[in-house]
């Protein structure tokens, strides 16, 4: 039996095998000017069982977000530079419509405005605890039709059986 992993990039072969209740991996990329920040926001994700990625303000964007292809993008930043911040979106934006979440320092109503045009799908407050925090992203990636292996069900295509909630693909009965 050949055991794989559904990724957005599709199925993948993995060894040893996984267990059939253990969660599907979705990935979030955290873009910050603050990487102790990002990599507390990473560890909480990683704890409620999502992929992270968290990339530096200065780093190629479009590369990272290509070699990860994540679910959702986190653009969290924190000094008062936010024409930074809005040419990333506008940037990623310009790539994918994967949903965006932009945190900024200070969320007057123009900057506000700024952000929604740059791109991003949500504009707030860079502070927040971690339990708002992934409360956003469940409401995000639920919003975004990122859809659990559970709900997909057993997919037959030729002679193989894929199943997603157990991670496995079999040849069909019969064949």
């Amino acid at each position: 039996m050949v055991h794989v992993v559904l990724s957005s990039k599709g199925f993948v072969m993995t060894a040893p095998p996984f267990e059939p209740n253990e969660k599907v991996v979705t990935n979030v990329m955290v873009v910050t000017d603050d990487l102790d920040s990002g990599n507390a926001w990473s560890y909480s994700l990683g704890l409620k069982g999502y992929g992270a990625v968290v990339t530096d303000v200065g780093e190629d964007i479009l590369d990272t977000w290509g070699r990860h292809s994540p679910d959702l993008i986190v653009i969290d930043l924190h000094s008062q530079e936010v024409s930074i911040g809005m040419e990333l979106c506008r940037k990623l934006r310009g790539e994918t419509t994967v949903p965006i979440l932009l945190f900024l320092p200070r969320t007057d109503e123009n900057i506000l405005l700024e952000g929604y045009n740059a791109g991003a799908d949500e504009c707030q407050s860079s502070s927040m605890s971690s339990p708002v925090f992934l409360a956003k992203v469940r409401a995000w990636l639920r919003r975004s039709n990122v859809i659990p292996a559970e709900a997909l069900g057993i997919l037959e295509v030729g002679g193989l059986r894929f199943d997603p909630a157990r991670r496995q693909v079999m040849t069909a009965p019969g064949v």
